[in-house]
């Protein structure tokens, strides 16, 4: 488990109908962006690829074992016996994993690329301040656990909402915070991983 978790707290009201509907357009240019990069740094297994790889794991980790401890309520409840819907979710699991961890990287390249007195400061950290980046590249990491958190969330109100989570309803808040946290955490250190590769380059 990734320690030092930022402090930070995750989106509220997401089950609100009148909840904004996110926009990823900006993300996706990113990521269409600096695809070429990451896949040549990939393939020569440079510029912090291997931190991208451990923490899209660990973020999809956190949301598997935290699924895994509700299957039972899951299963009777949730997904109703639907295989297709099971299989849905663990597919889901794996692209919304990839998006955050790709997503924290993409964003740290593209920062890295445009401050260069943030890449100079950020170049020997192994750790992040979320609060002490600059307020658009912090908007656009919240994004890309927006997906991933989601899938998080969702079982998880439906079982405090339960009789199953009567005895701990007390701990939803704390716990969909401590697990965003944790996810944040991972997408924090694609970030400097993306802010560092392009170290790389030169």
């Amino acid at each position: 488990m990734v320690s030092n978790k930022p402090d930070i707290d995750p989106p509220m009201g997401l089950d609100d109908p009148d909840f904004p509907e996110q926009d990823y357009t900006e993300l996706y240019l990113l990521l269409e962006k600096h695809d070429e990069d990451a896949r040549r740094l990939a393939n020569a297994e440079i510029g912090g690829i291997k931190s991208w790889v451990e923490m899209r794991e660990h973020i999809k980790n956190v949301v598997t074992i935290q699924l895994g401890a509700i299957s039972k309520f899951l299963e009777r409840h949730f997904y109703e016996g639907d295989q297709a819907r099971k299989d849905l979710y663990k597919t889901r699991i794996h692209q919304y994993s990839n998006l955050a961890a790709s997503g924290g990287w993409v964003i740290g390249r593209e920062w890295g690329e445009r401050d260069l007195g943030l890449r100079e400061k950020l170049r020997n950290r192994k750790t992040v301040n979320i609060q002490s980046l600059p307020d658009d590249a912090v908007r656009l990491l919240h994004l890309t656990l927006f997906e991933i958190y989601s899938i998080f969330y969702f079982p998880h109100k439906f079982y405090y909402e339960s009789p199953y989570g009567r005895r701990t309803r007390k701990q939803r808040e704390p716990h969909m915070r401590d697990t965003y946290q944790s996810m944040m955490k991972g997408v924090l250190i694609c970030f400097l991983s993306g802010i560092k590769s392009s170290d790389s380059d030169n």
